[in-house]
């Protein structure tokens, strides 16, 4: 090697230097020769395929929300049961079975005539006192029934009650806080105005 072609490689620009001895150097005006790896033209052809076929799919559809865990419509059909199988027992002259209705418990709430009772019990014992005999207890009807369910296991009822007699026809309104137990809906509450 001549003097001459020791300073040619020593003079390399530093584009060409930073390429390495597999790669050719481009000139600050563009690229020049090829790379040291070429891109085949089927590679390029399966990017770009791949690219169209991502664009041309659809987005995912958005998966509906799951359903509530409860149906409110069922909740309130199955506390409304509840009123209608008192409805029946009263009508049939059984308190008891009327009482069936509440929560059996010292718990249950029962507000009338200016006063609270507690428990199942005592609230049995006032339905007796009130309505002696069958004459007393004339023929009950709700109306005017608006059940509101706050979640699966608990539900409020607003309503009217009459008794039709053969010398009056007492009414007033109502309010239950119903609760489920189990698999029974209980009356937990009871406010009831004449």
């Amino acid at each position: 090697m001549n003097a001459s072609s020791k300073k040619l490689r020593r003079r390399r620009s530093p584009a060409a230097a930073l390429a390495g001895p597999h790669r050719s150097a481009a000139p600050a005006g563009g690229p020049v020769g090829r790379p040291a790896h070429p891109v085949g033209a089927a590679s390029a052809f399966a990017g770009l395929a791949a690219c169209l076929l991502f664009a041309a799919c659809e987005p995912p559809a958005l998966e509906e929300p799951p359903p509530p865990e409860f149906d409110p419509q069922t909740v309130a059909a199955e506390v409304l049961q509840v009123l209608d199988a008192q409805v029946e027992d009263w009508n049939a002259g059984d308190i008891e079975g009327f009482m069936d209705g509440y929560l059996r418990s010292r718990e249950l709430r029962f507000t009338s005539g200016g006063e609270v009772r507690r428990g199942w019990d005592h609230t049995l014992k006032r339905y007796r006192e009130t309505y002696p005999d069958r004459a007393a207890m004339g023929t009950l009807a709700f109306e005017e029934l608006e059940v509101r369910v706050h979640s699966e296991h608990a539900a409020t009822v607003f309503g009217r009650f009459r008794l039709t007699r053969e010398s009056d026809e007492p009414t007033g309104l109502f309010t239950l806080s119903v609760e489920r137990h189990g698999e029974r809906w209980l009356i937990v509450a009871d406010h009831t105005s004449s």
